[in-house]
């Protein structure tokens, strides 16, 4: 087993305050500033024995006492734990939780969670993470080669919170993208369970750029993908930059994998001006060589004149492909049963990882089968008086007797949108709605709600359209 240390000093930055969070029995909360890890390390030591809850927090910060806020307690006060503080963060992390301690977990084991999160991470094309034992639950770090500074960090954190998503993980969303999380460190103890929180291994810290699959997600969302790549982050931070800058794209899959580019590679002269034009840009963005293989589809009807008026085209374009729903508006017919619908945004990404390496992802044998896919989600059963309609996709309705026993029906929500789970944060006792949502054309997405904010709410409609806009 790694040692208690050995492990805060592989996922903490090596300068910078640290902080312990101390839960103790009676529920009040105490933190402490510490100038290393062995003085952090000392008051867990301490708080353990207590028999308290020990924390710690994920970052690193800048002052000893904190900053100062106008709006903590009645005249004000320092506030040490803070993302104003942040002075650094070395490890991305989320949180899993188990049965084993949260009857409403997602997960029944620890095991059956980490059997996820192996398929997780071939999915989703990132290195394994360091797993720890939290006691009840599973706590990931992967740890990163450099310190990131919070708003950088947090553009990554946001895109595997929303790989999490969109590949089907369990895990918190809140704490993913929380620069200013705690998690509870080796060799403590886990009071509910009685169990030591463990971690066997420690996994080498990983290079930025071993995590370019996430860059689709970028935006901190599974919803859309921003492929203008002048809009990524380069002038900002030219750490991400790199990782987010244009990367090139396979040409070659790209059209073998499009319907409507198949299409064009098995008959160019059927297909129209526009749908060469949408053709020439996808090939164009995907980097060197991709002109030369549009122009090696065509035959001779098509050159010199079309083929030179698409390529001008696209050039002007520069490296802003045609996105699907470009090419849907072109032909619509050509778009049907689309496997990718939804999922993607342009054509382009198809000659990207971790789509052209999908198919060669390693998948244990053991590993169970994603729990729930971006599309076609079997939708649960509703508690009356809600109800699902009869329209495609459905709607949930809200459908109560009036006088006369006239049913009265109010539309709570035009898509789909059921509770996944509602979850607890662990230091705070506070709770959080899980809900899932289709989005028309953009496909499901997971919506992470405190439960304090809603705590009076008139209408369930008004409920709804609340949780969409706050999250």
């Amino acid at each position: 087993m790694v040692a208690p240390k050995d492990f805060l000093a592989h996922v903490l930055p090596p300068t910078g305050w640290y902080v312990a969070h101390i839960k103790l029995p009676s529920g009040a909360i105490l933190q402490y500033a510490c100038a290393s890890v062995d003085e952090l390390w000392e008051v867990g030591v301490w708080a353990d024995a207590q028999t308290s809850d020990v924390y710690f927090a994920v970052a690193s910060y800048k002052d000893k006492q904190g900053v100062w806020s106008a709006t903590k307690g009645r005249n004000g006060g320092y506030e040490l734990r803070c993302h104003a503080n942040v002075a650094g963060l070395a490890s991305l992390i989320t949180d899993i939780d188990t049965k084993e301690s949260k009857p409403n977990a997602f997960y029944a084991t620890r095991e059956e969670a980490y059997k996820a999160v192996v398929v997780f991470c071939a999915n989703a094309g990132i290195p394994f993470p360091t797993v720890v034992g939290s006691g009840g639950g599973l706590h990931l770090y992967w740890t990163l080669e450099v310190v990131l500074q919070l708003l950088d960090w947090r553009k990554l954190a946001l895109a595997l919170k929303a790989a999490a998503a969109f590949f089907g993980l369990h895990c918190d969303p809140p704490r993913t993208a929380d620069g200013s999380s705690v998690l509870r460190p080796v060799g403590t103890t886990h009071w509910k369970t009685g169990r030591t929180v463990e971690c066997a291994s420690l996994e080498p810290a990983r290079k930025i750029e071993d995590f370019k699959a996430l860059e689709r997600f970028e935006n901190g969302s599974s919803d859309r993908v921003n492929t203008r790549h002048d809009a990524r982050p380069s002038k900002g931070s030219p750490l991400l930059g790199q990782m987010y800058g244009p990367s090139p794209s396979d040409a070659g899959s790209v059209f073998s994998a499009c319907a409507q580019l198949r299409q064009l590679a098995t008959d160019p002269g059927r297909c129209g001006e526009p749908l060469h034009y949408a053709a020439a840009s996808v090939a164009h963005a995907s980097g060197p060589g991709g002109l030369e293989h549009y122009l090696g589809l065509l035959g001779a009807e098509w050159r010199p004149t079309g083929s030179a008026k698409a390529v001008q085209w696209a050039k002007r374009t520069g490296d802003q492909p045609a996105t699907c729903q470009h090419f849907e508006g072109l032909n619509r017919a050509g778009c049907h049963g689309c496997p990718y619908k939804a999922r993607i945004t342009t054509p382009t990404e198809l000659g990207r990882y971790p789509w052209v390496e999908q198919a060669k992802a390693p998948k244990p044998a053991e590993a169970p089968p994603l729990p729930e896919v971006a599309q076609g989600e079997q939708l649960p059963g509703v508690p009356e008086p809600f109800i699902w309609s009869d329209d495609k996709p459905p709607k949930l309705l809200y459908k109560l007797e009036g006088k006369g026993g006239i049913p009265i029906t109010t539309v709570v929500s035009d898509t789909p949108i059921y509770l996944l789970g509602v979850s607890t944060t662990e230091t705070t006792d506070g709770h959080i709605y899980n809900f899932r949502q289709l989005i028309p054309n953009r496909g499901w997405r997971t919506i992470s709600v405190a439960a304090e904010r809603y705590r009076k709410v008139p209408r369930p409609s008004r409920f709804v359209r609340s949780c969409s806009r706050g999250c």
